[in-house]
């Protein structure tokens, strides 16, 4: 209930900063418009399976058909140019306005998608003798605070076009730490430069092996969400703003997973350039 009534107030604290200040297009900077005609048309969706772009999610075939995604996510844009720049401010701002715009935006590309696939088409993993959940994918407890938790806003409209509930049940974790550190100071032993907070001096190098911090990084990223409810029995479609690596996508299945669940799909605003294919070109 608390949180609902915070969220109605920063709706409405939102809304009259856009009565008092003048607003202007986020990409081209066109006046009286949060996002004009021109911009918008920058998200006319081509939606395609993301998945098939990130590195993390691809696994080996070892009958040697090729390699196969954990699940499928579908994504309607590309995250370059007018996409990439009103998602980031979208991300870092608190516009009513915006808010609108985006998630007609979203709503609008959605309506296209089901038009053409229905969703259990979409997840062929979907049962439904199971329940099925929407969940956001965990985003800095800041941004959520600060009401600029776009992913649930993308989920909310989601849930509100399938008739799917939403629920909010994941978390970040404030540090990423490698497992067993438990201390500042043994985190910054573990990276190679250790340092006694207390204390204030240096203390004695710790060589690290080639490639370990790496590793140990890509570790503390498999580790950076967790679930806060039982989801035995429960389907889940994960939604996020962005998929690049989908190494986020990645922690956020190993969660569900934790808790019993099932990821059976994701979805996301826009996809990164393959970097593999980057690389190549």
């Amino acid at each position: 209930m608390l949180e609902s009534l915070l969220g109605m107030h920063r709706k409405v604290l939102g809304e009259v900063l856009d009565l008092l200040y003048p607003r202007a297009c986020v990409s081209c900077g066109q006046w009286d418009s949060d996002l004009c005609e021109h911009c918008i048309e920058s998200f006319v969706p081509f939606w395609c399976r993301a998945d098939h772009h990130t590195q993390v999610l691809q696994h080996i075939e070892g009958s040697g058909r090729g390699d196969y995604s954990l699940f499928p996510i579908y994504s309607p844009c590309e995250y370059s140019g007018v996409v990439a720049e009103t998602i980031v401010t979208w991300k870092n701002t608190q516009s009513a306005g915006l808010s609108r715009v985006m998630r007609s935006v979203w709503r609008i590309q959605l309506k296209m998608l089901f038009e053409e696939v229905r969703i259990c088409e979409a997840f062929p993993a979907l049962n439904s003798a199971v329940p099925i959940i929407i969940v956001p994918i965990a985003s800095r407890w800041k941004r959520l605070h600060e009401g600029r938790f776009i992913v649930g806003e993308l989920s909310e409209v989601l849930g509100e076009e399938t008739q799917i509930e939403v629920r909010n049940l994941l978390r970040k974790k404030n540090i990423l730490q490698p497992e067993g550190v438990t201390s500042v100071a043994e985190l910054f032993r573990s990276f190679g430069k250790s340092w006694n907070g207390k204390q204030g001096r240096r203390l004695p190098f710790v060589r690290v092996v080639p490639g370990s911090e790496g590793l140990e990084k890509r570790k503390a990223k498999r580790n950076s969400i967790y679930c806060v409810a039982d989801l035995r029995g429960v389907d889940v479609i994960l939604v996020d703003d962005v998929v690049t690596t989908g190494a986020t996508f990645d922690a956020a299945f190993r969660a569900v997973r934790k808790s019993g669940g099932r990821v059976i799909g994701g979805f996301a605003l826009a996809m990164a350039k393959d970097p593999r294919i980057s690389l190549v070109a």
